[in-house]
């Protein structure tokens, strides 16, 4: 038997089901638990994101075109402001 360990299942689980990992991130942001937050970024290869779907680059591509105020943020995760530290801009 091959046993491993909790969090590798649980990368593994993720780069499976990049769409949960993104769920479970965005609870635990709003949430505001510092330590399952750690939890979940450890279990998350934030480096290594799943590639875009078609659908999602076509998204982005015309949200890209689209003025800011036309753009609907409402469903955004809260972000505290240090979150924006490392943030980079990318240009066109």
């Amino acid at each position: 038997m091959n046993d491993i360990g909790h969090d590798e299942a649980m990368m593994d689980f993720f780069k499976k089901k990049p769409d949960v990992a993104l769920e479970l991130l965005n609870e635990v942001l709003k949430d505001g638990d510092r330590e399952e937050l750690m939890i979940v970024l450890r279990q998350i290869d934030l480096d290594n994101p799943p590639p875009l779907t078609d659908g999602q680059k076509q998204r982005l591509i015309a949200i890209a075109a689209m003025p800011d105020e036309q753009i609907d943020y409402s469903d955004a995760p809260y972000l505290p402001e240090v979150k924006w530290v490392k943030a980079v801009k990318v240009s066109k």
